[in-house]
């Protein structure tokens, strides 16, 4: 009878422990519950106050819930990854830095070696006109003198074969020929050198 006693005693001042305890810990609870609804609600007013900015950026109603079609239409056609948004982001940042102002010593050296070029296609311009001058000349000259040449030729060239039969050989004399290319567009001219007379000789008798 005694032990029964005992422990209904020890159950009764257990309780009457965690009975304290747990008044203790109600009104601690009640702050944390309190501050959590606050913070609940002024979440709720921020998003409120950023919807209404929202629908006024893009000239929405505020007393619709829905998006206008032209509205969903441009979401619809914007990036929809972060990778994507980066890859948009970098081509914007692209763009920008080629409107950005460039550095003037490099476009100073641009300019300075755009006027180098355009010199020196005027003074090719100018040496392919002086070549095709001087080979007209060159073709004049050598229509006025060649003509003459063969026909001198022509006779040394007889007097040689007489000199050949005479010698019981055969052979010729000839002035050696070579072309020079003309001016661009014109066929090449045929012009006369004397590099000298060339013998053609013949071993075999003439019977």
């Amino acid at each position: 009878m005694g032990s029964i006693v005992g422990c209904v005693c020890f159950l009764f001042v257990l309780w009457a422990r965690f009975s304290v305890c747990g008044l203790e810990c109600v009104p601690r609870v009640q702050n944390e519950v309190r501050a959590r609804r606050e913070s609940v609600l002024a979440a709720k007013r921020e998003a409120q106050r950023k919807l209404r900015h929202a629908q006024e950026a893009i000239g929405c109603s505020t007393n619709i819930s829905q998006i206008p079609p032209s509205v969903a239409r441009e979401f619809l056609q914007l990036p929809k990854s972060v990778a994507e948004i980066t890859q948009q982001v970098h081509a914007e940042e692209a763009k920008l830095s080629c409107m950005l102002p460039v550095d003037s010593a490099v476009e100073q050296e641009y300019y300075r070696r755009q006027q180098a070029i355009t010199q020196l296609e005027g003074d090719l311009g100018s040496n392919e006109a002086q070549l095709a001058e001087v080979a007209e000349e060159m073709a004049d000259i050598s229509g006025r003198w060649l003509p003459d040449l063969e026909r001198l030729l022509e006779r040394i060239n007889q007097g040689f074969q007489r000199f050949f039969q005479a010698l019981g050989c055969a052979g010729q004399a000839r002035c050696l020929l070579f072309y020079i290319q003309g001016p661009v567009g014109k066929q090449s001219e045929r012009l006369s050198k004397p590099l000298g007379l060339e013998l053609a000789l013949c071993k075999d008798l003439v019977p």
